[in-house]
């Protein structure tokens, strides 16, 4: 019978290419350089993404598991245009509404999370993800 356990998957340095590594499901998913504060948040990234999905991963892996290439436009890229727009649009009188700065606090935890990921690979764990953060700081 197999042990039942609480622990969680280690990070774990992959020596032959000095990567972080974490194995989810039998699935070895790389981090980028080990011990950097990169492959640290990633780790954590995949970790609550897991946890967030009853331990089971999609077929594609969780949001940060796939290699960026200089064609990924990210979430920040995104973000830039539209935080112009936002800037633009939500005045009155020439001074921005409140609207402006609800929007930044809205998005602040997302850009935080997730904002260096490539916008192909933001998926429904990404997005529970970032909502159980934003549901975490809610102060009620």
């Amino acid at each position: 019978m197999p042990r039942l356990t609480n622990r969680l998957p280690s990070y774990r340095l992959h020596k032959p290419s000095n990567q972080a590594i974490v194995t989810l499901d039998g699935r070895d998913f790389y981090l980028g350089i080990h011990n950097t504060d990169e492959s640290r948040e990633k780790y954590k990234l995949i970790i609550q993404e897991w946890l967030a999905s009853q331990k089971k991963l999609p077929p594609t892996g969780p949001t940060g598991s796939r290699t960026q290439t200089p064609i990924d436009i990210t979430i920040n890229e995104i973000f830039l245009p539209f935080w112009e727009h936002v800037q633009q649009y939500y005045r009155k009188n020439g001074k921005p509404t409140s609207e402006v700065r609800n929007i930044k606090a809205a998005l602040a935890p997302l850009l935080k999370m997730y904002g260096t990921y490539p916008a192909k690979d933001f998926g429904p764990l990404g997005l529970k993800n970032y909502r159980e953060q934003l549901i975490r700081a809610c102060p009620i």
